[in-house]
């Protein structure tokens, strides 16, 4: 049988163009069913050829040139798979989502876009996609490999939801003398978590809500800080200033805090040089320092080695809040002396970093509770604290879902250092 080939070219924005891309409409693998496929794509030439090579290869499609378009063909249809853009206008791919998400649960979709970068992939899966790909898509095979997987993950998914919900109906007709204690368990437990996700869902929705206007009082503060003011002016505008960026510390910390509750913390391991990053991390909070005008507290990075680039792979954003974090609360609690932070390579394979201060310590015994939510060591120490109680036990979970441990060794009135180690690797494949 002959081939066809068509020319395709991909610009850098991601759009579909004719180029110097070969790929094969015939031969290339054959359906044994029939599945139906609605592609949802505002470019009309991505959408022709898309179409063009999936009927080619055995399926049956319809085209849709906008996202009111797709979901109104989603409603008189039964599709078994959406492939979507995410840049369209008026209603953009992740709408679309949402929509097809809620209104069609068991319809997988796969997202075709573009846009390629981290927050638009993970946002992609948390809403429900079931694969991302990304353009310019080199070998169109994928797409017939990628639509198998999930169509075929989502068959068995609902095969799973099947099979369990006979399980369950054979296990209740032969355990009848423990039907009633087994309902009361099971009432107890969703109740219990309805409650937490209730719980988790109020934190975050209040916190997203307070930093909208919060960003607004910074900026607006800001704009009025570079207008001409006289210095008591300037003095009440920084502290609005100041108190915001609190505030946005806290704001964030209950975020994470809801998201650590409900388990929706995830990891995303990259490659990076470490030194790098505690760098950036020490720039900020020297320049937080200086901000406040505080010349006695003496702030240090220790690097493990100057002469080699060290670099991890790790979730680089969830191991610079644990820094962050254990530096903001070294700097809360020292009125003067030194704060060092730093790391080393253990013989384990492990990376261990260590922050030292001069702070105002805690005992023994108040270290055991200090990792605990919502919890401050003592009244001396909550004197010098305006937070809620989440840093640390936030630190310790984030340290948690990085393969580590944390812990404190600290002396009333000598100061305190916290210490945690994470796996210790350099690239993916080490």
């Amino acid at each position: 049988m002959p081939k066809k080939t068509v020319k395709a070219k991909f610009a850098d924005t991601g759009k579909l163009r004719i180029n110097s891309i070969y790929f094969h409409l015939r031969g290339t693998m054959k359906n044994k069913k029939a599945n139906f496929i609605l592609i949802i794509d505002d470019e009309k030439l991505i959408r022709l050829v898309i179409d063009s090579f999936l009927k080619e290869n055995g399926y049956i499609t319809k085209k849709a040139a906008s996202g009111k378009e797709g979901i109104a063909l989603l409603k008189k249809n039964n599709f078994d798979l959406v492939l979507l853009d995410l840049n369209m206008p008026e209603m953009d791919g992740f709408e679309v989502l949402k929509i097809i998400k809620k209104d069609f649960p068991d319809i997988p979709v796969v997202v075709i876009s573009g846009m390629d970068n981290q927050n638009n992939v993970v946002k992609s899966f948390r809403m429900g996609a079931s694969d991302y790909l990304t353009k310019p898509i080199m070998n169109f095979k994928i797409i017939l490999h990628t639509i198998d997987n999930a169509i075929e993950k989502t068959a068995l998914i609902k095969k799973n939801k099947e099979y369990e919900k006979n399980l369950e109906k054979i296990i209740l007709e032969k355990t009848e003398a423990l039907e009633e204690s087994n309902i009361q368990y099971k009432q107890a437990k969703e109740k219990a978590e309805k409650s937490d996700m209730l719980k988790t869902t109020i934190l975050s929705n209040i916190s997203h809500e307070l930093r909208t206007p919060m960003n607004a009082i910074i900026g607006f503060s800001r704009r009025l800080k570079e207008s001409a003011i006289d210095s008591e002016d300037m003095e009440y505008v920084d502290v609005i200033i100041t108190r915001g960026l609190d505030l946005l510390t806290i704001i964030d910390d209950i975020l994470f805090f809801a998201e650590a509750m409900s388990s929706q913390i995830y990891r995303f391991n990259t490659t990076f040089h470490l030194d790098k990053l505690c760098n950036e991390i020490f720039d900020e909070y020297k320049e937080e320092l200086l901000k406040f005008n505080d010349p006695q507290i003496q702030l240090k990075f220790k690097p493990y080695n100057k002469k080699d680039d060290i670099n991890i792979f790790t979730d680089r954003k969830i191991l610079k809040k644990i820094i962050s974090s254990l530096l903001s609360n070294s700097i809360k609690f020292t009125k003067s002396g030194k704060i060092e932070f730093g790391y080393r390579i253990t013989a384990k394979k492990e990376i261990k970093f260590y922050m030292t201060d001069t702070g105002i310590g805690i005992s023994p015994e108040q270290t055991k509770k200090i990792f605990e939510y919502f919890i401050q060591s003592s009244n001396d120490y909550k004197k010098h604290s305006e937070g809620l109680g989440l840093g640390l036990p936030l630190s310790k979970k984030l340290v948690e879902i990085l393969g580590g441990q944390i812990k404190l060794v600290s002396e009333p009135g000598k100061g305190s250092t916290f210490s945690f180690q994470i796996p210790y690797k350099s690239s993916k494949k080490s």
